[in-house]
């Protein structure tokens, strides 16, 4: 890559991805700890969005008609209905089914089952999807399964005491029968005339809060974990307040995640920083350097000294001397690269801190930092020298230089000036420098 051509703007690249590093680690870290009460907050949200799909539910439970139904397991609406005698039961399977849909989209793929536990003589069993654990579980339970959960749930048998008690109802993480699948089990219990009518259960996977978690971290790019690994350190806990246990969930971050979250971000802003300044680079030498010559532009310079006065410098113009000749004899491609030659020669030969303008064609402008005349005077013989001398082309060629010393002058006035000792050098025979 262009950005790494010299060891310096490696080790500026260096240092700077490092410096952002540390404060990319430190931002993300400070985020992850400011983050947490927004966490607590989104994951009790989400319960309380379940609590109100479940607890709209019981309306239509209240208010749904018969319906006579045999003995058996039926599937009504994408319900599984078991019924241990032929009778009449409550119709709303279609009402059932769809907030088995509703709750899905909460909760995705953390879905285990829907039941409606409806408390006749002998127990109705509703469940989307209706699993054999459920069947299982109903006969065990001598088809009085409703007494049975509420019981060992500590679930009120009449309205009252519900009330007075919390109504969120989220069991710890439990292994089902049978299937072996970790689940917790939400309970909302159903009252008709102030008595327990009816059970309505939801079961999800027990990694519903870390996927919550993972869907808060998406959301606002924090690096939260409930699940404690070997590069992981503790973070507070957050108390969501929805078990009877008050269960709080452990959150960690992982050093791991967080070194190559903050250098992927460190790198790529780096890369950005280094582009940047390549392409404002980019932009300044179109505008400030000559193509062929790689010096200042004229137009550059007569704008940044417009209006500006010159002291304590001194100011050479020269030019090459029967440079049509040149390009008469040789051509203007061999004409060009006497042009450049000449202003290789020159920069090669001052300062850095001195500034060598292409003014036209084969002139130049030089800017010294020198405030003595005859200082001056013989840094121009030396430059005249060095290209009279030059061995680099089979072409010999020549400058004649004039300069002035610039006292509270402007480049234009300056300009002038030295532009009448180069006639005058002219005059005197080519190849000579003269100062007013």
């Amino acid at each position: 890559m262009m950005i790494f051509k010299n060891s310096s703007i490696t080790f500026k690249f260096i240092i700077t991805f490092v410096l952002l590093f540390a404060l990319s680690f430190n931002f993300i870290y400070q985020l992850n700890e400011i983050k947490q009460k927004e966490l607590s907050s989104f994951v009790r949200s989400k319960i309380y969005l379940v609590y109100d799909q479940l607890h709209s539910f019981t309306q239509h439970y209240i208010n749904s008609e018969y319906v006579f139904i045999e003995q058996g397991i039926h599937h009504i609406n994408n319900v599984g209905v078991m019924n241990s005698k032929a009778r009449t039961i409550k119709k709303f399977s279609t009402k059932m089914h769809q907030l088995s849909i509703n709750l899905k989209k909460l909760v995705n793929e953390d879905y285990w089952t829907l039941a409606v536990i409806d408390g006749a003589d002998q127990d109705v069993l509703y469940a989307s999807p209706l699993r054999i654990p459920h069947i299982k579980d109903l006969y065990e339970s001598e088809h009085d399964l409703l007494h049975k959960l509420s019981t060992i749930n500590n679930v009120p048998e009449n309205y009252t005491d519900y009330f007075d008690s919390s109504k969120l109802q989220l069991t710890l993480p439990y292994k089902e029968k049978f299937t072996h699948q970790e689940i917790r089990s939400i309970f909302m219990p159903i009252y008709i005339s102030h008595k327990l009518s009816a059970l309505l259960v939801f079961d999800v996977k027990s990694s519903i809060y870390n996927n919550w978690v993972e869907d808060f971290n998406k959301e606002q790019f924090t690096l939260y974990s409930t699940e404690k690994s070997q590069f992981s350190f503790p973070l507070s806990s957050i108390n969501v307040n929805t078990t009877t246990d008050n269960e709080s969930i452990h959150l960690y971050i992982d050093y791991d995640v967080m070194t190559v979250w903050s250098a992927l971000i460190s790198l790529s802003i780096t890369i950005a920083i280094f582009a940047l300044v390549k392409c404002f680079l980019t932009i300044m030498n179109l505008i400030q350097i000559d193509n062929m010559t790689k010096c200042y532009r004229r137009d550059y310079g007569e704008h940044k000294f417009k209006n500006k006065l010159l002291s304590n410098k001194s100011i050479l113009i020269f030019d090459i001397d029967h440079f049509k000749n040149i390009n008469d004899t040789y051509g203007h491609d061999v004409g060009d690269q006497v042009i450049s030659q000449t202003a290789s020669i020159i920069k090669s030969n001052i300062r850095s801190t001195e500034q060598l303008y292409r003014w036209g064609g084969e002139e130049f402008v030089l800017i010294l930092n020198i405030d003595n005349k005859d200082i001056a005077e013989r840094k121009a013989n030396q430059l005249r020298e060095a290209i009279s001398n030059q061995n680099e082309s089979d072409i010999k060629f020549t400058i004649s230089i004039g300069g002035m010393m610039a006292h509270n002058s402007t480049l234009d006035d300056a300009i002038k000036i030295a532009d009448q000792a180069l006639y005058q050098a002219k005059e005197n025979g080519r190849n000579k420098v003269v100062f007013q």
